[in-house]
């Protein structure tokens, strides 16, 4: 019987330091029917010449070239060149196990599915592994759209990486009707595995940790008005896909958008005039300060702590920052 083959998807962009390392641990697997797609999007450092050296050593590998358009383009330029029975996206920083595909598609033909997710580690920059996702990875829980949105539940089982493109196997027939969203700079993930799942009910799950994903310490990060856009945007995505699907899960997002608008103005030194001024020109901010009920802020509380969630609405901001909560 002839090996079905696997197209590996790898969008690259200025990442020197960690694409060979991804690159090496792809063209290693123990199964071998693999075509590797490099999709470069507008790298300026030495990224490129990586690739190019690989492509010499090795002929499953195609190298495409796009302007900087960011990983969803890349992710669905390199999708559409894709010849592969199945298709797997891999981040230009992540490392793979060896026994990843050969473990996934053997889970695929014994159960005939269509997509095949796996578990994954998180690994920081010192390869100490920040937490390993346990999550009850189950079909159930895969069709359940709450899951995509919930950072935790109970003490230490962690669901928020259910979404994550890369560990999943996706058969490629999937791919002409589900793209990610190119408007999207972050979260194109969770609303494309979403997306994904309305379109198939045969999902396969392979219960071993296959996948690294390279998740560095950063203290700092920078929040600009391009971010917010697309919080924005995906804000908007999201509250129409509940709404199609009589979802009552808007408080998760509303909640979400909070924190992220909270984080990008809690250095500030004038932290309680920047959130009053936030109040007033931010109007999915304020809608959604304004319209969370009781009953809203007592679901969430079920992912969250209650008195961080006091504190947000009832608009406590000195109090806050004075208690350090992280959000």
């Amino acid at each position: 019987m002839k090996q079905k083959l696997i197209s590996v998807v790898v969008p690259v962009f200025n990442n020197e330091k960690y694409v060979n390392r991804c690159i090496d641990s792809i063209l290693n697997q123990t199964y071998e029917n693999l075509e590797v797609i490099l999709v470069d999007d507008g790298s300026t450092d030495g990224s490129i010449k990586i690739c190019e050296n690989w492509k010499q050593k090795d002929k499953r590998i195609k190298i495409i070239s796009q302007k900087n358009l960011g990983a969803a383009a890349a992710r669905n330029n390199g999708a559409k060149q894709a010849t592969g029975d199945f298709v797997s996206f891999v981040d230009n920083d992540d490392w793979l196990r060896p026994e990843m595909y050969e473990t996934m598609i053997k889970t695929a033909d014994e159960e005939s599915a269509d997509l095949v997710f796996c578990k994954f580690i998180n690994v920081d920059e010192k390869y100490n592994r920040t937490y390993v996702n346990e999550i009850n990875l189950t079909k159930e829980n895969l069709k359940n759209p709450f899951y995509f949105f919930v950072k935790r539940k109970k003490k230490d089982v962690f669901f928020g990486n259910i979404a994550c493109c890369n560990r999943i196997l996706i058969k490629k027939e999937l791919l002409s009707s589900v793209k990610f969203n190119e408007k999207l700079s972050f979260n194109e993930n969770r609303l494309f595995v979403l997306h994904l799942l309305e379109k198939t009910d045969k999902i396969a799950v392979a219960n071993e940790h296959l996948y690294n994903h390279f998740n560095p310490s950063f203290d700092n990060k920078v929040y600009d008005e391009n971010y917010f856009e697309s919080l924005t945007r995906y804000y908007g995505e999201v509250s129409a896909y509940f709404e199609k699907n009589n979802l009552d899960l808007l408080y998760l997002i509303n909640y979400d958008y909070i924190c992220n608008r909270i984080k990008s103005k809690i250095k500030n030194k004038n932290f309680k005039a920047e959130m009053k001024k936030l109040e007033e020109t931010d109007e999915i901010f304020k809608t959604a300060i304004e319209t969370t009920s009781d009953l809203d802020i007592l679901k969430a509380a079920k992912v969250s702590s209650p008195c961080k969630l006091n504190l947000i609405y009832k608009k406590k901001w000195n109090l806050l920052k004075f208690l350090k909560v992280k959000i």
